[in-house]
Parts: structure tokens; C-alpha cells; sequence
């Protein structure tokens, strides 16, 4: 089925079960983003006292508790919602959910430097299928480094956002190829003997990205005309944070750009967006596994 096809089938499912299932929340959506507004209002009245009061070291801490009371109630129904949301479309596409990621690991990420260095990782919403006989997993991933300020106190930034995931193709590649945009320290890494720069034919996708690989025919076969433009509109997606590579029998991705499944509570729940936001990058990276196991069988 083609990646059009399948998203024409998936808005049917949306109008017909989602869509209804999503207005049902539209009521409490409304209620609980005016309490939030209306709270954050309110509390301008006492941080005012306060302050005329001369009691300024309490003005933080009433602000914080105030702040965390008023949007609590948006924030729970937003998770609850964006469970559920994501449940109902793996029980649809067939795919096995598994909210905590146990059994997803992110070494191999690491390893070859498709996501950065990190001190901390967070892993959730672990997701399993196959794509046309294809075994894929793909989790949600959130990466923070250690940072120390001027005064020598902890605190942590993030260093990436988004999904990883692998699929796992029948036979395997004879090198390691890898795509990403930035190439300063893989460039000085593959310099080293590990590979060298795979010149392509197409200029656009050459603008976006460097690749390296230690078997240059391998690395053309493999990046296809039909491949390199699925990548270059997932990079588009993901606002310029996208990132494969292949290696063993593995096709392997990074997307960042963060949160790949938020579900906005500032827009009407019934709009299709929530919906298509999640599907764009199902579909993108379907279309991706479908070329590579196209070219696995007719040219490797």
C-alpha cells in the first residue's frame, strides 16, 4: 500500500472512531484551560499584596504552587488523552504498545552517534510492528546532559527530543553507513579509516547531509532516489533533526524536533491535526522501510 493510500484509510478511521471519540473530551478541555487562565490570573491578586506587604520572599513560592495548581488539571487530561490517542492507532496498524519502553535500549543510538552524548536517558512509548514482513521498533526519547553553573550547582539540559527507532531487514549490510547532517565530529571519526564521503547524485540531498560509509557501491545502492527524498521530507518534518544509519541488518533512525506525540489542549480536540501530526511520521518512515526492503531484495 502506498504511504498515500494508507493515510487516506487512516483520516477514514480518524473521522469515523477518533474524531468522535476526541469531542467527547472537548467540554473538560474548555473547563480546565479556563481554570488554568483564570488561576493564573487570579493569583496576581495576592503576589500583589504580597509584595506590597514587603513579604517578597514568599511571592516565589505562591507562584510556583499557584501556577502548578491552576494547569494540573489540563496537563493530566493532556496525558491521559495522549495514551489513549496513541493506544487506539497501534491497536488499528496492528503494532504492540508498551508505555514504558522496557525493552528498548539506545547504546547502539549512542554508538554511532546519531543521538548526542547524554547523562540521563528517558524512554517511553515503545512501539513494535512490521512494515511489509519488516520487523520495526521505534520509542519515544528524551536525552539530558549534566551541566554545572558558575556557582558549581547541578542542572540538566536536553540534548535530544524525539523518536528512535530501528528495522531489522532479512539479510545484512555488508558496511556501516551513516546520514546526518552535521559533520564535524563523524567526519574526523570516519577520516580515521572507519569510512570515507559518499558523493550522491542528488545536490539538494548533498546540501543537507553528510554521509560516510566503509563501502561506497554498498552506500549507493542503498540510498536510492525514491530513499534520499523520503529522508529529505522526514528531515523536513523534524525540522532538520533527522538522522539513519545502516548497520548489520539494521536500518537505524533518529528524528528529533522534540515531542513526536503531544496532543496540543489549545486547539478543538476535534481538529485532524492531533491525528495527522502522529501519522506524518508513521508514514514517512514506512515509506523508508519499504524502500530499503525494495532495494535489500532487488539489488543486495
Amino acid at each position: 500500500m502506498s504511504d498515500v493510500a494508507e493515510l487516506a484509510e487512516l483520516d477514514a478511521f480518524y473521522e469515523a472512531e477518533l474524531r468522535p471519540w476526541l469531542m467527547g473530551f472537548e467540554k473538560k478541555r474548555r473547563l480546565f484551560l479556563a481554570i488554568a487562565v483564570g488561576g493564573i490570573l487570579l493569583a496576581a491578586l495576592p503576589i500583589a499584596g504580597l509584595i506590597w506587604l514587603g513579604w517578597q520572599e514568599y511571592v516565589l513560592f505562591i507562584s510556583f504552587v499557584t501556577f502548578v495548581a491552576a494547569i494540573a488539571p489540563l496537563v493530566f487530561l493532556g496525558k491521559k488523552i495522549e495514551k489513549e490517542l496513541l493506544a487506539r492507532i497501534c491497536e488499528k496498524l496492528d503494532f504492540a504498545l508498551d508505555p514504558k519502553a522496557g525493552a528498548m535500549s539506545i547504546q547502539s543510538f549512542s554508538s554511532l552517534s546519531l543521538v548526542p552524548s547524554y547523562d540521563t536517558c528517558s524512554l517511553d512509548n515503545a512501539i513494535q510492528g512490521k512494515i511489509d514482513e519488516v520487523p520495526f521498533e521505534l520509542c519515544e526519547s528524551h536525552l539530558q546532559e549534566q551541566r554545572r553553573n558558575s556557582k558549581g550547582r547541578t542542572y540538566y539540559v536536553t540534548v535530544f527530543q524525539g523518536l528512535v527507532g530501528s528495522a531489522q531487514f532479512p539479510k545484512r549490510f555488508h558496511g556501516t553507513t551513516i546520514v546526518r547532517r552535521d559533520g564535524g565530529f563523524l567526519a574526523s571519526l570516519f577520516s580515521s579509516g572507519k569510512g570515507d564521503r559518499v558523493k550522491l547524485e542528488d545536490p539538494d540531498f548533498e546540501k543537507r547531509f553528510d554521509v560516510f560509509s566503509d563501502d561506497q557501491v554498498e552506500a549507493r545502492y542503498l540510498l536510492t532516489p525514491g530513499f534520499m527524498e523520503r529522508v529529505k521530507r522526514l528531515d523536513d518534518l523534524s525540522d532538520g533533526a533527522a538522522r539513519l544509519a545502516f548497520q548489520g541488518g539494521r536500518l537505524l533512525f533518529a528524528i528529533g524536533g522534540g515531542d513526536r506525540f503531544t496532543v496540543s489542549l489549545f486547539k478543538n480536540m476535534g481538529e485532524i491535526t492531533h491525528f495527522r501530526r502522529m501519522m506524518a511520521d508513521f508514514a514517512l518512515i514506512f515509506g523508508i522501510v519499504r524502500e530499503l526492503n525494495l532495494a535489500a531484495k532487488t539489488r543486495l
